[in-house]
């Protein structure tokens, strides 16, 4: 587990509470995104393993 410096911990929390004012639709769309990202990194992270 990571441990986040004071600054650090009051800026995820700003970032938590910002997300959480959204409306649900524009929470699922960011999440949705985030997945697709996710999922690209890894795909390209296996590709990239096969080529070295």
């Amino acid at each position: 587990m990571t441990i986040l410096s004071e600054k650090e911990q009051t800026l995820l929390g700003r970032l938590i509470d910002n997300f959480l004012k959204l409306s649900l639709e524009d929470q699922q769309y960011i999440l949705g995104r985030t997945e697709e990202k996710a999922e690209q990194a890894m795909v390209n992270n296996s590709n990239n393993k096969k080529i070295a």
